[in-house]
């Protein structure tokens, strides 16, 4: 069991690093986990001490919890263009995130 959850994670430790290399000018250290310590936040900004080490890359975020492992990806659209000769030009377009997040829990783990 522990020798399957080491190769999936290493796995996605690859994927994360792939996906951090397609990126020519990332700000983020991508394929390598840093400890949570209290700066990983949900949408609320409650801290999540349940996440014990992340990783993230641009539109990709991994999670190594307590109970398991989560990912994140994250695709940017720009809004559909409401152009008009009446708008002032300085006004930016908006954008929108689409996001799926996807929980694998392990077995026989608590949170307790």
């Amino acid at each position: 069991m522990l020798k399957n959850v080491i190769h999936t994670c290493g796995l996605i430790l690859g994927f994360i690093g792939f996906i951090g290399a397609q990126t020519p000018s990332s700000p983020h250290q991508s394929g390598r986990f840093v400890e949570n310590k209290g700066q990983v936040r949900d949408e609320n900004y409650n801290s999540l001490p349940a996440v014990l080490y992340y990783s993230d890359a641009p539109n990709f975020n991994f999670y190594l919890r307590e109970t398991g492992v989560s990912y994140q990806l994250t695709k940017k659209e720009p809004a559909k263009s409401n152009w008009s000769p009446y708008k002032p030009l300085e006004i930016a377009e908006e954008q929108t995130q689409a996001k799926i997040r996807v929980d694998l829990n392990f077995l026989n783990t608590s949170s307790e």
